[in-house]
């Protein structure tokens, strides 16, 4: 028998997997996660606890029922719609009632930025009127009552080719190039029949892509001459435009089979299909089987990619959704996911100014509430777990006990992180207790909470912590959990301290 202590070193990468055989899992895949709830595969490295979101504004967005659309005009305006009035936050003050479009229960409402004439514009669409335009330069928000019946009721836009598409059940109708309310067909506009009901639409490699339930289509040309509309494929398509986003230089989407990739292959004009949530297809199948109302959204900084389900009745506790961050291109497991709990969101916009990243969302709550920042959902604790697979290490034969765990992590603040070793898949009913892993700053300082010249600026944030274990199985997984308002922090690596005893 042998008497020396072994290592093992667990590596946390590779996201939440769910769609492979546990034993496979833990020995193949070990520093993946069998449950990741609020942290996010890292482009640092790791595991991060996510950050939280604030009320963008205390104002509360009049009016009652579901906030319809938010859009951002500038990191501190807003345009908000809430039962059929369009309403606009200069400042983040009061909310100022720019338009009513004497709808009262309007659809959701998407939108499209454009700048034609030197003026940057929002075009917006509800699915029940005609476009209705925002624009900077006067700060009026109106209706084109000069639309034609073509868009009215258009529930998708996008600009394109410095054109803007509307999209109607199955046709798609452009305006002149450089004119967004021109439609004359003489002047260069158009409508194409694309033959199914479109569901989502986004500019991509200079092309329009066209999703339908059950196929994607391409608009390649610049002009009424020479547009020519291609297949991609007729085997799948978009569930719904609101989860079709650009990350890290490829498409995702939510389509019938999964959350699937568009990515365009070194061919010319040749796309690539694969499915993008191989590793959690079970989960994703199940959150979103019978699904009306998607959301998502980007992270561009963390080439991050969120899809949320929403049902207005479902406590925003018991929301859920998906993340996954982009890591390599074109492969599934170039993409890793995380599971997102306790984040509601209905309508979202996000936009980048300068170096500063804002996103917003909304739902049937008074307010718009800014996401990626503070470390609380609006003052509520951010519960996070991690889990990783059941490991054998080694040999699942051979009965091993554990007697020290040691984990390498990164805290930006205190730190209280609660820690077990859960031993042959919980059936051994003998499991270790759990133990504490904890961060004191009371002698550390941090910069913008401590105040000048009175910390001890020779300390340091520890980033090895050690602890004594004692358990004994043949097969072991690591568990962690944490819920406050702490700062975030970063789980990277563990270290389990072992000795081998009798095989099975």
């Amino acid at each position: 028998m042998r008497t020396a202590w072994e290592t093992f070193p667990i590596e946390f990468t590779g996201g939440l997997m769910t769609s492979v055989n546990p034993l496979q899992q833990g020995i193949n895949f070990p520093g993946s996660a069998s449950k990741l709830i609020n942290f996010e595969p890292s482009v640092e490295g790791g595991y991060k606890k996510i950050l939280g979101f604030n009320k963008w504004t205390t104002e509360v967005v009049p009016g009652t029922g579901l906030v319809q659309g938010v859009i951002l005009v500038s990191p501190d305006d807003c345009i908000a719609v809430r039962a059929g009035k369009y309403y606009l936050s200069e400042g983040k003050a009061a909310w100022v009632e720019k338009y009513d479009s004497t709808i009262s229960t309007p659809n959701k409402v998407r939108h499209a930025i454009f700048n034609f004439d030197g003026t940057e514009k929002i075009v917006m669409v509800n699915g029940l009127t005609k476009p209705i335009y925002y624009e900077s330069a006067t700060n009026t928000i109106v209706q084109d009552s000069a639309a034609p019946a073509d868009v009215l009721g258009a529930s998708i836009v996008v600009e394109h080719k410095n054109r803007l598409f509307f999209a109607k059940d199955s046709f798609l109708t452009f305006t002149v190039q450089y004119d967004e309310l021109d439609y004359t067909p003489g002047n260069g506009a158009g409508v194409i029949n694309i033959g199914s009901d479109i569901t989502g639409m986004i500019t991509f490699r200079d092309q329009l892509i066209i999703f339908c339930q059950d196929q994607i289509k391409r608009l390649v040309g610049s002009s009424l001459s020479d547009f020519e509309l291609l297949d991609i494929t007729e085997r799948t398509g978009a569930l719904s435009h609101d989860t079709i986003q650009e990350v890290g230089g490829d498409v995702l989407y939510l389509g019938p089979d999964g959350i699937r990739y568009l990515s365009a292959t070194e061919k010319v004009g040749d796309f690539g299909l694969q499915r993008a949530s191989e590793a959690i297809q079970k989960d994703v199948t199940e959150l979103f089987e019978n699904t009306v109302n998607y959301s998502s959204l980007v992270i561009r900084r963390k080439a991050q990619y969120r899809i949320f389900k929403y049902e207005e009745e479902t406590s925003a506790e018991n929301t859920k959704g998906f993340l996954g961050t982009r890591f390599l291109d074109q492969q599934p497991s170039g993409i890793s996911w995380g599971e997102v709990n306790g984040i509601k969101c209905f309508v979202s916009s996000s936009k980048q100014f300068g170096s500063n990243e804002v996103i917003i969302f909304a739902n049937e709550t008074d307010y718009v509430y800014q996401l990626e920042v503070g470390y609380s959902f609006d003052g509520v604790n951010i519960p996070c777990v991690f889990i990783t697979p059941s490991m054998p290490v080694n040999d699942p034969q051979v009965r091993k006990t554990f007697y020290k765990h040691s984990i390498y992590l990164k805290a930006m603040g205190a730190l209280n992180l609660n820690a077990r070793l859960i031993l042959d898949y919980s059936q051994n009913p003998i499991q270790p207790d759990a133990f504490l892993i904890t961060q004191d700053l009371s002698s550390v300082p941090i910069y913008d909470e401590s105040l000048y010249d009175s910390g001890i600026y020779s300390s340091v944030l520890k980033t090895l912590f050690k602890s004594q274990v004692v358990g004994s199985g043949f097969t072991v997984a690591l568990a962690y959990s944490e819920s406050s308002t702490s700062p975030s922090f970063s789980l990277d690596t563990a270290i389990l301290e072992y000795q081998q005893n009798d095989r099975k």
